[in-house]
């Protein structure tokens, strides 16, 4: 995977997904025991840190690929998926909260979806494109209100969980996906998103087989 780089970056992504690997992660000693895990979180304890660090502390990736994950049938991840999406729809309502937003409890689980249907195998419809739409501009708009998130850096993270939704729903087969995708004012920050799509995509051609299905 391709993360986001930048500070800026970072903060605006991770409202919608943790894009720091924690096995690679380095911090200051006295900020990682001021901040610690919630003991409450028997999954996700990594993304939960991150979140309520970024507010104060800038965190960042480094611009390389340096991380190889061995993925089997036994990890703890997938045997637990229920338990994580319960403690992301726990984090995804705090950072919501900080923006103001109104929502539902069903807004809350698409929301939690919204970066993992390629990786759950969900081909966005037109229902959830309508959802989606209505609620991605929803964000932007509560995030000009209350200044939580830099505009540029929230844009671009909007904008490239808009072009994965509409590709996904072009690929399924809904040819009219493309045309809504350039319909939407929300295509304007798909920029940066398509750049390390592309990205990961030339990883994946060009590192050899095995390097390129466990890097995480």
């Amino acid at each position: 995977r391709v993360q986001p780089v930048s500070p800026t970056d970072v903060d605006a992504h991770l409202l919608f997904r943790c894009c720091i690997s924690n096995r690679s992660v380095m911090g200051r000693t006295a900020v990682m025991r001021e901040y610690g895990y919630d003991n409450d979180f028997l999954r996700c304890q990594d993304y939960d840190l991150l979140v309520r660090m970024s507010p104060r502390h800038r965190l960042g990736n480094m611009p390389e690929i340096l991380v190889e994950a061995r993925q089997h049938a036994g990890q703890i991840t997938r045997a637990t998926l229920d338990i994580g999406d319960r403690l992301k729809q726990r984090i995804a309502a705090r950072q919501l909260d900080e923006l103001g937003l109104a929502y539902t409890g069903s807004d809350l689980t698409a929301h939690v979806g919204l970066s993992r249907t390629r990786k759950s195998g969900l081909v966005p419809d037109r229902a959830l494109l309508d959802w989606a739409e209505g609620w991605l501009d929803g964000l932007l708009s509560a995030n000009r209100r209350v200044r939580r998130y830099d505009e540029r850096a929230l844009g671009d993270a909007v904008g490239e969980v808009w072009l994965k939704l509409c590709a996904g729903a072009f690929s399924g087969g809904s040819r009219g996906a493309l045309g809504r995708f350039f319909r939407s004012s929300l295509r304007r920050g798909a920029t940066a998103g398509f750049r390390r799509t592309m990205a990961a995509g030339a990883a994946r051609r060009w590192l050899p087989e095995r390097q390129a299905s466990n890097i995480a």
